[in-house]
């Protein structure tokens, strides 16, 4: 209300040429990728854990969930014997994610008679919101210094199954993303590694490091001098 009064007044006296915010252009912004951690930074990370935060990572990690998909998560959404997990996802639409071998191992190991799959440790009856202190003491026993969100686990899922190999689809599916538009934002990534490869397909490049190789390997061949 007052920045609308402010351009109301500034249009009057001249100062710009609308009179009404909302006729004004929003400013460009395009929200920054995720830097993905490494598969090595990953496992480092969640093996740093205690047992309870690290089946939250794994359920991030694996499964490739949101932090407050992870949150909701009740027992009964936990089908052990077909390996599956179901999920609230944005707008109340369900999904189904599979649960890889480790996490069931490690979700089995949980408490699981509450409401909530990962309650809160102070809120009793409520789940658990805030990680960042479990976090910041598994980054220190990993010897980690970047910083890491519960957001970066699973973008690294992505990142991962799609430098392994993994079909988009089916990443778009266990992502929860209705237009696989989104899913392709995570390939960007990735896409450096393949690219790297690519390049070095072009004739030109290919000479250039053929060239060098060889220099090298005739410096060892014939030792130092």
């Amino acid at each position: 209300m007052c920045l609308s009064s402010i351009v109301s007044w500034a249009y009057e006296r001249g100062y710009c040429c609308i009179n009404k915010l909302e006729q004004a252009k929003p400013l460009p912004y395009k929200r920054p990728l995720t830097t993905p951690l490494s598969f090595e930074e990953t496992w480092a990370l969640i093996d740093a854990m205690d047992p309870f935060y690290r089946a939250y990572s794994l359920t991030l990690y694996q499964a490739g969930l949101r932090r407050d998909e992870v949150s909701r998560l009740k027992p009964k959404d936990l089908d052990f014997k077909r390996g599956v997990i179901v999920v609230q996802g944005k707008g109340g639409k369900y999904r189904l994610v599979p649960m890889g071998e480790e996490q069931r191992q490690v979700l089995l190991q949980l408490d699981l008679t509450g409401e909530f799959v990962f309650p809160s440790p102070r809120k009793k009856g409520m789940p658990i919101k805030d990680v960042r202190k479990a976090i910041e003491r598994a980054k220190e026993k990993a010897e980690i210094t970047r910083r890491v969100t519960p957001h970066q686990l699973r973008h690294s899922f992505a990142t991962h199954a799609l430098d392994h190999g993994g079909d988009i689809r089916a990443i778009q599916a266990m992502l929860g993303h209705a237009d696989i538009g989104t899913t392709q934002i995570y390939t960007q990534v990735s896409m450096r590694h393949m690219q790297g490869v690519s390049r070095l397909l072009n004739r030109g490049v290919a000479d250039v490091v053929r060239s060098e190789l060889d220099e090298q390997k005739l410096k060892e061949k014939n030792g130092p001098n």
